[in-house]
């Protein structure tokens, strides 16, 4: 890894899990703990990404119509979108931020399972970050987070589920039933069929980081929903 990667999102992440370890005393507590914190961090492009999600949903049927007065002219179809987009205050991209913040975040707990923490330099660690001495990887006495667990895989590909599920949802309400994207349906899908297949390959502390990272999504997106976008609309 490069050393910017280490500085910004190895080390910190790295740091982070060990503090935790230290204070729980539990390796799967700790990652709980670290992905609560990450999610917390990141509430704010999360609010905005749902928000937009939402947004979206609602301009869609306008929109529709925009792309179909120009559908044949490319060129004055993608200015029309665009000034769509100004005129309706919207960033098509914004919802996916948290994605790419979560990629490097992703990454580099993959570089932690898959070294072992036990492997890990103390020299990694921050001068007030106590090291270890003794790391036990077993969460609940049964799933042993150093190793892929099919049983943490599944559920994380669920728990996955759960949360595209629930944003569809959210779509749908947007747009009093009528999101019915052809590509959303299929990306519901695939998602967690992708996380499951990877969570079978990977160390299994990166699965159970996915399922609480979705649990925790779908309750940010339910105070989301009641606190910042309900409130807009009243």
């Amino acid at each position: 890894m490069i050393s910017f990667f280490k500085i910004i999102f190895y080390y910190p992440l790295l740091n982070l899990l060990v503090f935790f370890y230290n204070f729980t005393g539990s390796f799967g507590l700790s990652i709980i703990a670290l992905t609560i914190f990450v999610r917390a961090i990141l509430f704010y492009f999360s609010k905005n990404a749902v928000i937009s999600q939402k947004k979206m949903a609602e301009l869609q049927p306008e929109l529709k119509k925009v792309q179909e007065k120009y559908k044949n002219n490319k060129t004055e179809q993608t200015k029309a979108v665009m000034e769509f987009y100004k005129t309706n205050k919207f960033n098509p991209f914004s919802s996916f931020l948290p994605i790419l913040i979560q990629a490097p975040i992703l990454i580099s707990l993959y570089y932690v399972f898959l070294k072992g923490i036990n492997s890990v330099s103390a020299q990694d660690l921050y001068a007030f970050i106590t090291w270890p001495q003794n790391i036990d990887f077993y969460f609940l006495g049964f799933f042993d987070l150093a190793h892929p667990s099919k049983i943490l895989a599944l559920l994380a590909g669920a728990s996955q589920f759960l949360q595209s599920k629930y944003t569809m949802n959210i779509q749908k309400s947007a747009t009093n039933g009528e999101f019915s994207s052809i590509m959303n349906y299929q990306m519901m899908y695939f998602f967690p069929v992708l996380t499951f297949l990877i969570g079978l390959s990977l160390p299994a502390g990166l699965a159970l980081y996915w399922i609480v990272g979705a649990l925790f999504s779908v309750i940010q997106q339910l105070i989301i929903e009641k606190y910042y976008i309900n409130k807009k609309q009243t």
